[in-house]
């Protein structure tokens, strides 16, 4: 009954009815984006060493603690300069995103695939939210750089890269396609889920 309400409420809208096979290869190709926006995570995380490298090359004097250390400093900075306002709103996308996998999983377990694929779908969602709510590589750039202008001493150690340096270049085009894919996966996850 609930599927036929959700049926008639986007026929209403001028939207596509979905067979259950179609629905179906849909799901199969919003988890494929979904497996896909994890791979641009992984490369954007195999990025790091090579930042890593610019740092010490910079300060060689530098240990892994040091590093590290000098790492959480600078992150702990910027989340108290930048995050005042964001704090509320990424808490509460981290919490429904926890909420829907906790469902998922819990509507796995009852065999309610639907409901399943749907609250999946939703936690694409949420995840896409909040890295479009974070801040961009240019807005990132742009505050370290009035904080070496403020700082000249630069006490927190802050290496900055140009935008247009290929590093930077490849982390923002690696960080907007995870982004597509996950907001793409997520709409697809959710619009196929209301006709499973």
């Amino acid at each position: 009954m609930i599927n036929i309400c959700y049926t008639t409420i986007i026929y209403q809208l001028g939207g596509i009815i979905l067979s259950p096979n179609q629905a179906f290869f849909l799901t199969v190709i919003g988890c494929l984006l979904a497996i896909s926006s994890s791979y641009f995570i992984v490369r954007l995380n195999m990025l790091k060493p090579t930042l890593k490298q610019n740092f010490l090359d910079q300060y060689p004097d530098t240990d892994d603690q040091a590093y590290k250390a000098q790492q959480s400093m600078k992150q702990a900075y910027f989340n108290a300069s930048f995050y005042k306002q964001a704090v509320p709103l990424t808490s509460w996308l981290v919490l429904l995103f926890f909420l829907s996998i906790g469902g998922c999983l819990t509507a796995l377990y009852l065999d309610a695939l639907n409901i399943a694929i749907r609250l999946l779908g939703s936690a694409f969602i949420f995840i896409a939210f909040l890295y479009l709510k974070l801040p961009t590589f240019q807005a990132q750039h742009t505050f370290w750089k009035a904080y070496l202008q403020a700082h000249p001493e630069n006490e927190l150690k802050v290496v900055i890269l140009p935008l247009d340096s290929p590093i930077q270049q490849r982390r923002i085009a690696l960080l907007t396609k995870f982004k597509c894919c996950t907001l793409v996966a997520g709409l697809i996850l959710f619009y196929a889920s209301l006709f499973l």
